[in-house]
């Protein structure tokens, strides 16, 4: 696929980012409506980029990193365009698009060699294609609650300083804040720990290996702790809610980025390499 669609796109979402900041400064309707209109021309870019890529692929589930931060960044994107109606939730926009600009700009930076060689290997189960969209959208989730509480924490530093800029004028109350976080992380959970079911279940018996020792599954497994940590505390303990949750929310977003791109790059997973040795048995069964 030419890399020129997706920098394209890459460009409008930063032109939205632009126009809309400006709105949010001069409260100017006509930035908004550009804002707007450089918002959903990339959107509609990008996903004929997605499109078109997994066409051409003749496979519509992720099967590398980067495809998978091309359903990620898309769902991103979705995000953004159903927040983009409420305006009070616009910084949160901002936040989040230069993001998806950056990943759109990486994703012809290359694969690591593990992964590389499964770029044309189907996943066998349906159920191990659920547990792979599952987490994916989950994870899209944690990364618009580490948004949400990038601006929450700024906010609630302004605050204390007793700084009264255009951010928390346009922004709802803290404690409204505060639930909207709360349920985007409760929905990234729930489709985390379903990714995860599904994973453990039907891992078993596609890998037939020792797959319970691999670092993306064990890894995968402390995120949930943590999340599901973070969730529990906000059940017993105002204390947890707010600022220690955004806190949280943020550090979530870090690991989530480690575990979809950057643990291939620096530890030897056994996902790709899994993938492989089971086409391998299959084609070498007798019929």
């Amino acid at each position: 696929m030419s890399v020129f669609p997706l920098v394209a796109a890459a460009i409008l979402y930063l032109a939205a980012t632009l126009y809309l900041s400006l709105y949010l400064r001069n409260l100017s309707l006509r930035c908004l409506r550009f804002g707007r209109f450089f918002l959903l021309a990339g959107f509609i870019f990008h996903i004929l980029c997605v499109v078109f890529y997994f066409f051409e692929a003749g496979h519509f589930i992720p099967t590398t990193p980067s495809e998978g931060h091309l359903y990620f960044t898309l769902l991103l994107s979705i995000g953004c365009l159903a927040l983009n109606f409420r305006r009070s939730l616009f910084f949160v926009v901002i936040v989040i698009l230069p993001l998806i600009s950056l990943a759109l700009f990486l994703f012809h930076t290359g694969e690591p060699a593990a992964v590389s060689e499964v770029v044309s290997l189907p996943t066998p189960s349906p159920w191990l294609r659920t547990h792979i969209l599952l987490t994916i959208v989950g994870e899209a989730f944690f990364v618009l609650g580490a948004a949400i509480s990038v601006v929450y924490l700024i906010a609630e530093r302004q605050l204390k300083r007793r700084e009264f800029s255009g951010l928390i004028a346009r922004i709802p109350s803290l404690p409204s804040f505060d639930r909207f976080l709360s349920e985007i992380l409760s929905a990234g959970f729930v489709l985390l720990t379903l990714g995860l079911v599904f994973g453990i279940i039907f891992a078993k018996s596609h890998w037939r290996v020792d797959w319970l020792k691999d670092p993306k599954v064990i890894f995968c497994v402390l995120i949930w702790v943590l999340y599901a940590g973070i969730l529990s505390l906000r059940k017993f303990s105002p204390f947890y809610r707010g600022h220690r949750t955004a806190v949280i929310a943020v550090v979530g977003f870090f690991s989530v980025l480690f575990l979809s791109w950057g643990m291939d790059y620096f530890v030897s997973s056994s996902h790709p390499r899994l993938m492989i040795i089971e086409q391998n048995n299959t084609q070498k069964s007798p019929p």
